[in-house]
């Protein structure tokens, strides 16, 4: 069996996602799909509107074979480690052979011109980021400038657009996988994520209010409990910018207030946001390197089919892991890993009121679509 992945989220799961399901298993003929979710806590640096089991529940009932999860220091991570990532894990586990994403262009030819420029001109484009990013530009903003001066008639739209940012980072991580870039339909078409987090939100603001001030609560603690040189070592920290967090969070009154006094024209909201989901969480920039695992979470029969045909022909480079409990001391290597995410999902149930024990991945079984 040949399988089409997909990185994501989902959160919630919405029309866009199915269309890009479809796309991808019409333009491929794939056999099966495949999707590494986010956990608990997504990329934007905030914990999941939705728990990570029903949002993998959703997808396989649309039509995915097959949803593992993203661990959090990769979840909740920058563009270039959350590509990254889901690419390990989508190569470890075998048999997959291409790589769909949405894309604001939908033009894969320019954009697969544009990762591998960047690739070929690494050097030269990283020491000028790094110049730029000193005098204040964002990273996005720093590496499209760099990439204009290399190259003057290059399309800064290609460096713009969220979904083309990342399908930039897919392509430069490609390996041997065949890349389908899906042009998202937009406004008027398909439903967006954070349309349906705000409808989420405007339904339940008490509910909101509660789990976003039980939330700047855990943040609170932790970081008053860090030292600063432990502060800066998070996974999206910089020097200096501990001290800043540890001034700031005696001050604030709330999680908005605390990100708008730490952000800056070089540290943007949303890295702001990260850095704050790494300190509840502890993520160092160590984290990353963690062995990774292909963490179960909902399967049709044919995903089950799909993963033991792998184990057969001995595709899979990664362990499967369906039952952590169970599972944990065949992987002795994978425990630190593994408990970082069971860690998560607890915290996730703290700030939304869930019930830690039986959302928690110590006792939760993956969904089975019948």
């Amino acid at each position: 069996m040949k399988a089409v992945g997909v990185v994501a989220e989902f959160d919630p799961f919405h029309s866009g996602h199915r269309y890009l399901l479809e796309e991808a298993l019409d333009r491929t003929g794939a056999d099966c799909a495949v999707a590494v979710m986010s956990g608990p806590f997504t990329q934007r640096g905030m914990p999941a509107a939705r728990d990570k089991w029903e949002r993998a529940r959703d997808a396989v009932e649309a039509g995915f074979d097959l949803v593992v999860e993203l661990p959090p220091a990769w979840a909740c991570a920058s563009a270039q480690i959350f590509a990254g990532g889901g690419l390990r894990i989508l190569r470890g586990m075998g048999g997959v052979r291409w790589i769909a994403f949405g894309s604001e262009t939908g033009d894969g030819r320019r954009l697969m011109a544009t990762a591998d420029f960047i690739s070929e001109n690494r050097e030269r484009l990283t020491g000028r980021i790094r110049a730029l990013t000193r005098e204040g530009r964002t990273y996005p903003q720093a590496r499209a400038q760099a990439v204009r001066e290399l190259s003057p008639d290059f399309d800064e739209r290609l460096l713009e657009g969220p979904n083309d940012i990342l399908a930039v980072e897919y392509l430069e991580r490609r390996g041997d996988l065949i890349p389908v870039a899906v042009k998202r339909a937009g406004a008027g078409h398909h439903e967006s994520a954070s349309q349906l987090r705000a409808a989420m939100r405007a339904s339940s603001p008490s509910a909101w209010a509660a789990a976003e001030d039980r939330y700047f609560t855990l943040i609170r603690s932790r970081v008053l409990a860090m030292e600063e040189k432990d502060l800066d070592n998070l996974a999206s920290a910089a020097a200096g910018l501990g001290r800043k967090l540890r001034k700031e969070v005696l001050r604030a009154g709330s999680l908005t207030d605390l990100v708008g006094s730490v952000k800056s024209r070089a540290f943007t909201e949303t890295r702001v946001r990260r850095l704050l989901a790494d300190a509840v969480l502890g993520l160092t920039r160590e984290e990353t390197a963690a062995p990774p695992c292909v963490h179960i979470l909902a399967l049709s029969r044919k995903g089950g089919a799909f993963l033991k045909e792998n184990q057969r022909l001995g595709r899979g480079e990664l362990p499967v892991i369906s039952n952590w409990s169970k599972e944990r001391r065949d992987h002795p290597d994978l425990v630190r890993a593994m408990d970082r995410t069971v860690f998560a999902q607890a915290l996730w149930g703290i700030i939304w009121g869930r019930d830690l024990y039986q959302g928690s991945d110590l006792v939760r079984a993956p969904y089975l679509r019948k």
